[in-house]
């Protein structure tokens, strides 16, 4: 689930708290992301998982 707008308000709203709740949420997606690409380590990743075209040269 991505929260686009809505959760770029939450640090401007909720201060430090809505800022450490948004960079949860982030991290959370992100490990959701690689998982369902077989990555568990950030380190392994690498453009190749990338669809060609999308992303710049």
């Amino acid at each position: 689930m991505t929260y686009g707008v809505a959760g770029c308000s939450l640090g401007s709203v909720q201060g430090e708290a809505g800022v450490v709740k948004a960079q949860d949420i982030i991290a959370r997606e992100l490990d959701v992301s690689m998982a369902l690409c077989g990555y568990n380590d950030i380190r392994q990743v690498t453009r190749d998982i990338l669809l060609p075209g999308t992303f710049p040269e």
